[in-house]
């Protein structure tokens, strides 16, 4: 009996706030587990605001392969971009690890354990209650915005007059 080796890929996807040095641990830790064998790996990185990297990841792997990525925040700009892209791995059986949440790769990295995670996670997502962060103002700051108050002219009623009948400008 011939026994089949899995052929798969890594994908590191960072944004470019971020060292691909901190992922190191988890890729010594999948290199050691024997199913996972000389996998192919690849780093993307891009700017924290933009995710056709990510996308284009998504168009290329399969349910053989792992996505590492270093906190759910890189998944999208908001709860909804989140909540999809969560929605995606878990309904396409792509391995998600996520450095900042170790339930995603302590226990092994495989599949049934990985679906479990990122489906508790996205009833997290979904059910958090986020409270508004009030923004403090300093007293000592000016509440108006914009120029230097000034007095009005003594002759501003005539001046204002001139001014609507195209007499004048505000220059």
């Amino acid at each position: 009996m011939i026994v089949g080796v899995i052929r798969m890929s890594i994908y590191i996807y960072a944004k470019t706030t971020e060292s691909t040095n901190q992922f190191d641990n988890i890729i010594n830790q999948i290199l050691d587990d024997e199913q996972y064998s000389n996998p192919e790996i690849f780093i993307s990185i891009e700017n924290r605001r933009s995710f056709r990297e990510l996308e284009s990841i998504k168009l290329e792997c399969s349910s053989d392969d792992i996505i590492v990525i270093s906190d759910i925040s890189v998944l999208g700009i908001n709860d909804a971009e989140i909540v999809n892209q969560l929605e995606f791995f878990r309904t396409k059986s792509v391995i998600l690890v996520i450095k900042s949440i170790p339930s995603t790769y302590e226990y092994g990295i495989g599949q049934p354990m990985n679906q479990a995670v990122l489906s508790t996670l996205l009833l997290s997502v979904l059910s958090s209650n986020k409270k508004i962060k009030q923004i403090s103002f300093d007293k000592q700051q000016k509440s108006n915005a914009g120029r230097n108050r000034i007095e009005f002219p003594d002759n501003w009623d005539e001046l204002y007059e001139e001014w609507q009948n195209k007499k004048i400008s505000s220059k």
